[in-house]
């Protein structure tokens, strides 16, 4: 009964030194990170000054750079939010939140946004002389994306739409 007990003892104090001996950690779980990055665009550009935010395991904050570009780095495994906020009004984007996961270490997951600018501005008015319309004189409206051009119809009046808001210079 005693070589019993002696065995079950050594048994018992044997375990727990295998069991650390079963990985090259040391007993200790590695928890995989990674890195979740990409841009904000619109129509092809970078836009500067976005907030990101990242939610999940790893919750973090970012602004896009001048190329609109963002990172969060030291990301652990799990699934994550990434949301925009803070960018110009008169940009509309299909959605504002995406979701991904990282999964392995050293993994790099890529989350871009890309944006357009809201038209729906428009501008219009007449040319007159001494009361009458004028045809067919040239309008150009000067504004965030450069000229636009019209040309009055019979009774002086012209029109433009499909503008970004902004500020406009009529000549």
């Amino acid at each position: 009964m005693k070589l019993l007990r002696f065995l079950v003892m050594a048994a018992l104090v044997a375990m727990p030194l295998m069991a650390c001996d079963d990985d090259e950690g040391g007993g200790v779980d590695i928890v995989p990170t990674g890195t979740i990055s990409g841009s904000v665009t619109v129509e092809g550009a970078g836009v500067a000054g976005v907030s990101v935010t990242l939610v999940g395991a790893t919750s973090q904050s970012a602004t896009t750079d001048a190329g609109g570009a963002y990172s969060f780095a030291s990301v652990e495994a799990g699934s994550y939010g990434v949301a925009i906020s803070d960018f110009p009004a008169d940009v509309s984007f299909s959605t504002v939140s995406k979701t991904t996961s990282i999964t392995t270490s050293g993994q790099v997951a890529t989350v871009d946004f890309s944006g357009s600018f809201i038209r729906t501005a428009s501008i219009s008015g007449s040319v007159t002389a001494d009361g009458a319309g004028l045809a067919a004189v040239a309008v150009t409206m000067t504004g965030p994306e450069g000229a636009k051009n019209a040309v009055t119809d019979a009774t002086g009046n012209y029109s433009t739409s499909g503008l970004r808001s902004g500020d406009y210079t009529v000549t």
